[in-house]
């Protein structure tokens, strides 16, 4: 059974830190439609990332539940009164946490008709071109949880999800892409047949997004395909397979300390999907990308990342070792370099081991050329080479 209206929104005042209301004053809050307003309140303040509302706004979105401007003008008035609204110029509450909070209570205390007029508010914010995607994708994660023990995302009709699915094809930026790709993967849950009724006739626009996961966009590219997975492993994998691994190779090669995350959490994220043949494409250009980069000391972190087999002791001698500028010459003779590493003969060169480790001469000489300020990295370099 649910709890009441009167204990729900106790318990939301205290966890919130906000003045406990009287019974008295909670039964006020249910006779005038207060709790709708506070619910709209709430939503927009989710939805649209802690932006201030105008009066108006809120009258339009309590209109569409047949809340008349009057009514919630003096249900908000009676919210600032009480402090659940941070005053008349600033229709938010005290912090999204607090809208959060309040929102699951009052949801929880309601009964079956008011839960769908709450409902029919939340349609209203999704289908609002206003919000932004980072604020919808906010409320969608929120309904799947607020509710605890209880479970409200069936509120949010399919139907209305339509002009939010399109907005999220139109993104443009790589923060817009990244948002779109979270709400798409946040829309598992809410459409049924997820993730093919939502995706399919969009792959393309999908390829095209993960062939350029420029920062911030590759998180969402992992989020996005890691949730697929979950549901349709051969479509997750046939998404990777469809992007170009060129591209993606070449843009870890150019990671700097700011982008590597998120080029990390897009590696790690898509690993089981990745397909062989994607897998060795972009070894083979990732590696090129290294060797033509070998003096830009940004391939370091791009070796860092993408460090796999003959070219993992190149790239942990780059990352551990300042003074290794260059590849090894067991992964230079590969590709048909002539360079090797700095300073080396064309013996030393051709004496380079099978298994792509640096010659112990050369390593010798860069272990002698390592200054104090080094000296843990490549103690920790001899302990586990």
């Amino acid at each position: 059974m649910a709890p009441s209206l009167s204990s729900s929104l106790l318990q939301a005042c205290e966890k919130c830190l906000v003045p406990v209301l009287s019974y008295a004053a909670i039964r006020e809050f249910k006779d005038s439609l207060a709790d709708l307003t506070l619910a709209a309140v709430a939503i927009n303040q989710l939805a649209s990332r802690d932006a201030r509302p105008g009066r108006d706004a809120l009258h339009a979105m309590l209109a569409a539940v047949g809340v008349q401007a009057t009514t919630a003008d003096m249900a908000l008035n009676w919210l600032i009164n009480e402090r659940l609204v941070v005053g008349p110029n600033d229709l938010r509450t005290p912090h999204q946490r607090f809208a959060n909070v309040v929102l699951g209570r009052t949801l929880a205390g309601q009964d079956r008709s008011k839960r769908e007029t709450v409902g029919k508010l939340l349609n209203i914010a999704l289908e609002n071109p206003s919000h932004p995607l980072a604020g919808l994708r906010l409320l969608l994660d929120e309904l799947h949880r607020l509710g605890h023990p209880y479970s409200w995302t069936h509120l949010v009709q399919p139907a209305r999800l339509g002009r939010l699915i399109g907005r999220c094809w139109e993104a443009e930026s790589t923060t817009d892409r990244m948002f779109a790709m979270l709400v798409l993967a946040e829309l598992d849950g809410y459409v049924p047949g997820w993730p093919r009724s939502v995706l399919d006739g969009r792959y393309d626009v999908l390829a095209r997004w993960f062939s350029d996961p420029e920062d911030p966009s590759g998180y969402g590219i992992g989020r996005l395909t890691n949730s697929v997975r979950a549901k349709d492993e051969a479509l997750a994998n046939a998404l990777v397979g469809a992007s170009d691994p060129e591209r993606v190779a070449e843009t870890v090669s150019k990671a700097t300390a700011k982008t590597v995350y998120n080029l990390a959490e897009m590696l790690a994220l898509t690993g089981s999907t990745r397909p062989g043949e994607w897998k060795a494409r972009f070894q083979r250009q990732a590696l090129r990308c290294s060797l033509l980069d070998g003096r830009n000391p940004r391939a370091r972190h791009g070796q860092g990342v993408h460090a796999h087999g003959p070219t993992r002791a190149c790239g942990r001698s780059r990352r551990r070792v300042p003074r290794a500028q260059r590849p090894c010459p067991a992964c230079a003779a590969r590709v048909g370099s002539a360079r090797g590493v700095q300073g080396e003969a064309p013996a030393e060169r051709a004496e380079a081991s099978a298994c792509g480790r640096p010659l112990p001469a050369t390593l010798s000489k860069q272990l002698s050329a390592t200054g104090k300020r080094d000296s843990e990295q490549m103690a920790g370099y001899v302990n586990n080479p």
